[in-house]
């Protein structure tokens, strides 16, 4: 994944995720005209060299964002293997779900700028492996990026202990199959 979106060696990697602006549950609170991730995004490139990587879910946050950030970011245009980018990126700044939990349990610092709270996300933050900053992101991310790396280490192992002790989905429908087979 670092080859095909040409990222380069030697700079911390950021890696963004936009907003789900086509859900109900987001109605009035964004359009596709612009991104809850684009002033984190704008912000951090002025104080810090790194990859900035930008995962846009639709045709129109990749031209408001293209547009707005004038090749300073690497946007991926097609279906990229996420996980695998997760695993290498120094921070996830994600305004979604999926992803910022992938992230999370992935051990990779991980910032959530989502405009409202869901159970799930609630429950990664509690285990200390999701930090909610709807304001200040840009901040936090700026802070991970220049400690010492034992937040990282932390954070790794929090995602293991905690990855350890869910169950397997894999298990669980095998099971149920074999329950009707």
């Amino acid at each position: 994944v670092l080859s095909e979106l040409k990222i380069k060696k030697g700079k911390p990697i950021i890696t963004f995720r936009t907003e789900e602006v086509f859900a109900a549950y987001l109605s009035g609170k964004v359009n596709e005209k612009s991104s809850v991730v684009l002033p984190v995004i704008n912000e951090l490139m002025e104080k810090i060299e790194a990859n900035f990587v930008v995962l846009p879910r639709y045709k129109e946050q990749e031209e408001v964002i293209s547009k707005s950030l004038n090749g300073g970011a690497i946007i991926a245009h097609h279906a990229i293997d996420g996980p695998s980018l997760l695993s290498y990126s120094d921070i996830f700044i994600g305004s979604g779900g999926t992803m910022t939990l992938e992230a999370a349990l992935l051990g990779t610092p991980t910032i959530s700028c989502r405009p409202f709270h869901t159970m799930y996300e609630d429950y990664a933050i509690k285990e200390g492996l999701v930090i909610k900053a709807e304001k200040n992101a840009a901040a936090k991310a700026e802070e991970i990026l220049n400690g010492d790396g034992k937040y990282r280490q932390e954070l790794k192992k929090k995602a293991e202990k905690l990855m350890k002790e869910m169950d397997d989905p894999n298990q669980i429908i095998k099971t149920a199959i074999q329950k009707f087979v």
